[in-house]
Formats: structure tokens, C-alpha cells, sequence
């Protein structure tokens, strides 16, 4: 049978939220009654049971009625699947991976979501509020981002929800005031680099310097440490990374004080609200602990990055 066929048919857009629906289950569950799923998709009965029929003869799903228990699913093919619900590629934007820690998380990320028949790209953008208005644009798919910024987003109600919380020190090991070798110690008219589209950094830097007296120079995340070195700028805010600290001009000043929060350290996968099939693909597909432990092995230099 045709996939792309009956998708062009009258019913195809119920049989196609009907897949996305099932994307989030496995064998074993219950499915939604007919009445339940007719008004849910604004249908009547009958073209959901045309849709479910269809699913069946194309092997995606099998099921049987238990009673009291409800329909129960026996069998699933989630290729078949992710065909019919359109999802055929996926892009997802994390930041540049600048630091080993990044390169292992693309790599996780990147590993675990190819080895379904979804074809996963990662798109790289500096600037966590650059990569949200993406995100909403549907320019991607889904966003890495911290889970201090994304709570922050919460609050401020953008239509997005954290689907995916991973371990503490997976988006950064820690943060720093990053200096010269020179730096003698804060100084009033101290000029201190902040990139306005990372809510992490400029949040950390608010609060380290409260009530003192700097200077704050906009730059993008990507330059400060290149405009610390030719001294536009004496300090930032920085995730402390293998690379930065093996520099000899450089040097970190402990704000763990005023960094106390354990989620500007930890990754989470960011989508929009309501998005079925993204939310339902990744709820299935994205093992965080397998995530962690590829990110983990290209720390140790176990593997290299591949993204």
C-alpha cells in the first residue's frame, strides 16, 4: 500500500495524527477509545476507525480487545510509524561546541536519535534566546539549552516545554569570572563581557557584580575570550572547560558563591508546546543514559566526536 498515497486522501491528516498519537506508546498499553479519539481530533467515528484499519493493514500496529481492560497494543512498528506521521527528518539547534563538553553531548544526541529511521540533524547557534526564537519560528525542532534558561522561559510563558532534563554537568562543568594573569582584583569601571542573548551568563554576571561598579560590554559569547586577550574587556562569566584552563594567559576567579544553582549546569531538550510528533518521537527515542554515556566516553577520549 502506498504511504504517501493515502496521506494525500481526504482521511490522510486523521491517519496522520493518529500515528503521531501512537509514537508516544509501546506494546502493552492502552489505546483511547474511537468516541475518545473522534472528539479529540474533531472527526467523526467512522474516519477513525478507517484510519486505525489502515494502520493495521500497513503492519504499523496490532491490538486486541480485553474488556474491562480496554483495547491493548501486541505489536508496533514505530518505522512505520514515523512514515505515516510525516516525520521524516528532524533538526535540532544546540550552542557552537566550543568546549569537549558540547562535542559529547552533539555526539550523544546525534548517535541515539539516528539509530531510528528519523533522519536527526544538529544545527549549532550561540545565544540561547537566538536559538528559542528559532524554535518558535519552526526553523528547528527542538533546542539544547540550560535548565536555569529554559525554567526562565518557563516563567516568563513561552509556549515551550522541557521534555528532557539530563544530569547535572552536562551543558557545563562550572562557571568562573574569567581573567587575565594580570588581574590584581576588582576595580571600579571593571569593563565585563556579556553576550544579551544568554540569559545563564548575563543572569550569573547581574549577580556577581551586584551593587559594584563595571562596565558591561555586549559582545557575542563566541569573542569574549579573544576580546579578554587583546584587553577590550578585563573578565566574564565562562563555563570553566579543559581548554580555557590549560591557557597560560588566563586565569578563573571562584563566583561559586553567586553560582549556586545546580541547573545552569545541566542540559535539557527544549520543544514547543503541542508539537505531537516531535514531543512523542523524542518521549520514545531519546535514552538519556545512553545520551550521557556517549558525551561521557568523548570526555574520557574514549571515542572521538562525531556529529
Amino acid at each position: 500500500m502506498d504511504t504517501k498515497a493515502l496521506l494525500m486522501q481526504k482521511n490522510g491528516i486523521v491517519l496522520m495524527h493518529l500515528a503521531e498519537e501512537l509514537l508516544g506508546k509501546q506494546v502493552g498499553d492502552r489505546i483511547e477509545t474511537i468516541v475518545n479519539l473522534a472528539e479529540k481530533f474533531q472527526v467523526g467515528r467512522g474516519t477513525v476507525q478507517t484510519a486505525m484499519k489502515t494502520l493495521k493493514e500497513l503492519n504499523a500496529i496490532d491490538m486486541e480487545a480485553r474488556g474491562h481492560m480496554g483495547t491493548i497494543i501486541t505489536k508496533m512498528d514505530y518505522s512505520v510509524l514515523l512514515n505515516v506521521s510525516g516525520l521524516s527528518s528532524i533538526v535540532g539547534v544546540m550552542p557552537l561546541p566550543y568546549s569537549k563538553r558540547y562535542e559529547g553531548l552533539a555526539t550523544g544526541i546525534y548517535n541515539v536519535l539516528n539509530q531510528t529511521n528519523v533522519s536527526v540533524h544538529l544545527a549549532f547557534m550561540g545565544g540561547a534566546d537566538r536559538r528559542l526564537g528559532a524554535l518558535l519560528d519552526k526553523r528547528y525542532d527542538f533546542v539544547v539549552a540550560s535548565k536555569l534558561t529554559a525554567l526562565h522561559y518557563l516563567k516568563e510563558k513561552q509556549p515551550v516545554d522541557i521534555l528532557v532534563a539530563l544530569s547535572p554537568k552536562t551543558y557545563v562543568n562550572d562557571h568562573s569570572l574569567i581573567v587575565r594573569k594580570d588581574f590584581k582584583g576588582y576595580f571600579n569601571g571593571m569593563k565585563i563581557g556579556v553576550d544579551y542573548s544568554s540569559f545563564d551568563q548575563l543572569s550569573m554576571t547581574s549577580r556577581y557584580f551586584q551593587n559594584k561598579s563595571i562596565e558591561l560590554i555586549p559582545l557575542k559569547y563566541g569573542h569574549i575570550i579573544a576580546n579578554l586577550k587583546n584587553k577590550k574587556i578585563d573578565g566574564a562569566i565562562w563555563s570553566i572547560e579543559e581548554r580555557l584552563l590549560a591557557d597560560e594567559d588566563l586565569k578563573f576567579e571562584n563566583i561559586h558563591a553567586a553560582s549556586e544553582d545546580i541547573e545552569n549546569t545541566q542540559a535539557v531538550i527544549i520543544v514547543r508546546k503541542n508539537d505531537t510528533s516531535i514531543i512523542n518521537f523524542l518521549s520514545r527515542f531519546f535514552d538519556k543514559e545512553k545520551v550521557e554515556k556517549y558525551q561521557q566516553d568523548v570526555l574520557d577520549n574514549k571515542i572521538l566526536p562525531n556529529y
